[in-house]
């Protein structure tokens, strides 16, 4: 069952006419990491090839990673034991010299990290502690572990990065993070185990998934006031919202449908799919929603879903419990983590066809699109 979420894709800023700043990346020119959780290796795929490069070797267990587009770096969240004692840290590798910065010490196991829209601050959650990280992106510099609430595992942050939403799975509560002081606010009540949470692009409202009450709570982020909890299907795992802020999709890990709420008046609708969800992912573009599910026959596919329609597509035969799905920001092409098969399976989005499966290491956590710095 999942219980660790990829961190948002990072986008690519655009030139304008008389506007400073720097050349395009053509659209083929992304690398794809893969994080492999047991053996701490994170694996680089070429988004034009398709090929592995070199694998970058951390030790321990990674947890999870994000991209920090300002200073062209990568932060892989690892717990390793040393002494009698667990330690998580971030490591910042960077993308243009291709090395690892000194880990930062932050919580004890470290399970997600989202970063700021401006870039300048990261934020992690660490499930054993309690507590938030804050680290100060340009100086790789941790500030004072904010509290929170029991085991958190889910950050969400608002559109104008102003609140930083702090989703505590132990507690049954979110807890909102003030940016500008690092302060946390009084936690607000949801259902039972939340365990991730998305924002409407307008920034009004913030739906939370509660695995184990099959319900999702919409919070009003202007009052900061929990509404009624809207009834999905069996053990909700994740949601993802259009673009148009119109429709949220949830992904149910014990039921053969994704639930649907059309936000105005959150009532509810399903689009059956042939097996249980593992995963749900969002194109850049908003046009398609992708579910990773197991068929009854334990196949993995995924589910291509119109937002324009609300319509399934044919499904996409992949690997084994594909339980993380990353697309590049151009939206042309997707990839699947295949954790038990321990496999990358590229889609191309136009066709809707499954390319060779790309071996990496064993259950890999997390996979992520960056733009490839030019040489």
């Amino acid at each position: 069952m999942l219980r660790k979420i990829l961190s948002t894709l990072s986008s690519i800023s655009f030139c304008f006419l008389g506007a400073a700043c720097s050349p395009q990346i053509p659209r083929s020119q992304y690398l794809v990491y893969v994080d492999s959780a047991t053996s701490g290796v994170l694996v680089p795929l070429r988004n034009a090839s398709g090929t592995t490069s070199t694998p970058v070797q951390f030790g321990g267990e990674t947890q999870a990673m994000a991209f920090a587009s300002t200073e062209n770096v990568l932060y892989i969240l690892n717990s390793r034991i040393k002494g009698d004692h667990l330690i998580g840290t971030a490591i910042p590798y960077n993308l243009t010299t291709q090395t690892a910065a000194k880990p930062i010490t932050v919580g004890t196991g470290p399970s997600y990290i989202a970063i700021t829209p401006n870039g300048r601050t990261a934020y992690i959650a660490n499930k054993q502690s309690g507590t938030v990280t804050p680290i100060d992106v340009p100086t790789d510099t941790a500030s004072k572990p904010i509290r929170v609430g029991l085991a958190p595992s889910y950050i969400a942050i608002m559109p104008t990065g102003r609140i930083a939403y702090v989703v505590n799975t132990g507690s049954n509560t979110v807890t909102p993070i003030d940016t500008a002081t690092n302060r946390a606010s009084k936690a607000i009540e949801v259902g039972d185990h939340p365990i991730q949470m998305a924002i409407t692009p307008n920034g009004r409202i913030a739906y939370v998934v509660n695995e184990y009450s099959n319900t999702v709570t919409p919070i009003d982020t202007a009052t900061g006031t929990a509404g009624r909890a809207i009834r999905v299907g069996r053990v909700p795992i994740q949601i993802v919202i259009a673009r148009d802020g119109e429709t949220a999709y949830v992904a149910n890990d014990h039921s053969n449908f994704v639930t649907l709420i059309h936000i105005r008046p959150n009532t509810t609708s399903n689009l059956r799919i042939g097996g249980f969800a593992t995963f749900i992912a969002m194109a850049p573009n908003g046009k398609t929603a992708y579910a990773g599910y197991t068929s009854y026959g334990s196949r993995g596919l995924v589910a291509p879903i119109s937002t324009d329609h609300n319509s399934v597509g044919r499904p996409i035969p992949v690997g084994s419990w594909p339980c993380w799905i990353a697309i590049t920001p151009d939206s042309r092409s997707v990839y699947v983590a295949n954790c038990d098969s321990a496999t990358v399976t590229p889609i191309n989005a136009h066709s809707q066809t499954a390319g060779k499966a790309i071996t990496v290491g064993y259950n890999p956590t997390s996979i992520l699109v960056v733009p490839l710095a030019a040489p």
